[in-house]
């Protein structure tokens, strides 16, 4: 496949097949053509243009036409249009698979590290002694662009991590392209870093909902109409919600505000119900999602930690959950779970995860219960459930920067404890507004020194 820029506003898909049929390329054989228009402007006074992907039916016919036609004169074109082609990289976009079908069956490393940026990836390699070679990185970003410099760094990651990416078949059609064959041949033979997964300890990390409360949010879920397109396509769920209470709203903001407002009021009742009115009156925004799967994604617009909880019916997979292949290393079965047949066994589906570190994930049960995490952190939730589930995460995207915490832990343990946590924050932890004790406490503590 060939990447073609500077596509016309008038140049219909039959005229670029055409342009790759004359001039001694007849025997490419079938060309298919892909515009995709409107892409970007040259300069704010020129008209939009727009870009093709070209597939060819061989990997030796798309190197012909690269070869005798990039940067020559677009026959029949007006003014001087030239070929402006190139390889069509592979980028993390055409190779990470999310589809539904995928997303159920289990996230995939290679989507687990997808949302972490290059510096993060470059900065994993160098932790893993494996680190990226600058001429390397050079060759690949000259072949592909920065989308398969990300890749091709990612694939190293995986590699790292004892999982070797599977190219996609689109993207092989060019020699030299990135593949995983790269990933294994280049740079020093490094070890194996494991990930390691562990569930969290419910009575140290979440605190359960008031049943009536959780009944109460839970009609309100159940009662309305979702829109038709989710608030966030990226994430792979039934319906999404995206509520905010920051000034300067745009039309469309207020009216989606409008609409639900009764799911802001059901969600900061649900979260005073144990967090406090205190920190109820603090968070500024609301994501509520119905039967979401998979999804990693990094929150990277939230200026501190946020509360998450998953409210309904649904129920573990029947078969253990897995991830990466493995089930859970037996040290992780409790005693009554080795006591229970396989098939029964407590799984991590509906589990919210969150990377703890650079090979360590936690895995927090919050249904019908409020943990405190970072969404600065990749997190997804185990796809291995069945039924209902709704979840709501309570956040901040403030620009006050009084309100900004620095991503200090992936989650929260205790975040209810008003003991705890005076005594870490004493010793150097940066306080949170998900600390709802000590804030209390302080603010108690505030009040009484104004009352005398």
């Amino acid at each position: 496949m060939l990447w073609m820029g500077n596509i016309q506003a008038h140049w219909t898909n039959e005229f670029v097949k055409s342009l790759f049929l004359v001039g001694g390329l007849e025997g490419v054989g079938g060309v298919e053509v892909a515009i995709r228009r409107n892409a970007f402007r040259v300069s704010p006074d020129t008209p939009s243009v727009g870009f093709a992907l070209v597939t060819f039916a061989t990997r030796e016919a798309a190197s012909e036409a690269l070869a005798r036609l990039h940067d020559t004169p677009v026959p029949g074109a007006e003014g001087h249009a030239r070929f402006l082609l190139r390889k069509h990289a592979a980028t993390l976009q055409t190779t990470t698979e999310t589809t539904t079908e995928t997303e159920r069956d289990g996230v995939s490393l290679q989507s687990q590290l997808a949302p972490l940026d290059v510096g993060e990836v470059r900065r994993r390699l160098e932790l893993f002694g494996a680190p990226s070679d600058p001429e390397r990185e050079r060759e690949v970003r000259a072949s592909g662009g920065n989308g398969a410099l990300r890749l091709w760094l990612l694939r190293r990651l995986c590699a790292a991590h004892g999982e070797v990416s599977r190219t996609d078949a689109r993207t092989a059609a060019i020699p030299g392209e990135p593949s995983s064959a790269d990933v294994v041949r280049d740079g020093p033979r490094a070890r194996v870093v494991p990930r390691v997964f562990t569930r969290a300890d419910p009575s140290t990390t979440t605190k359960a909902l008031p049943p009536d409360a959780v009944s109460k949010c839970l009609h309100t879920l159940r009662t309305t109409e979702w829109p038709r397109v989710s608030d966030r396509v990226a994430v792979d769920a039934d319906g999404y919600i995206s509520l905010s209470s920051l000034p300067n709203a745009n039309a469309r903001r207020r009216r989606r505000n409008a609409k639900y407002r009764n799911v802001w009021v059901a969600a900061r009742d649900l979260l005073a119900s144990v967090a406090g009115e205190e920190a109820a009156s603090q968070f500024d925004g609301l994501a509520v999602t119905k039967n979401v799967r998979g999804s990693p994604h990094i929150d990277a617009l939230d200026v501190a930690a946020q509360f998450a909880a998953s409210l309904g019916t649904f129920s573990n997979s029947a078969a253990p959950s897995l991830i990466n292949g493995a089930e859970d290393e037996p040290k992780k079965v409790t005693d009554d779970e080795k006591n229970t047949p396989p098939e029964t066994r407590p799984t991590r589906g509906g589990f919210l995860c969150v990377e703890s570190g650079p090979c360590e994930v936690v895995c927090v049960d919050t249904r019908d219960a409020v943990a405190a995490i970072d969404g600065r952190f990749v997190h997804w939730v185990d796809p291995k459930y069945e039924g209902e589930r709704f979840s709501l995460v309570w956040y901040k995207r403030t620009t006050d920067p009084s309100a900004g915490e620095p991503p200090a832990r992936a989650v929260h343990e205790r975040w209810w404890d008003a003991a705890y946590w005076r005594d870490r924050e004493a010793r150097g932890d940066a306080p949170s507004w998900v600390h709802t004790g000590t804030r209390a406490a302080e603010k108690n503590q505030h009040t009484r020194s104004n009352a005398f």
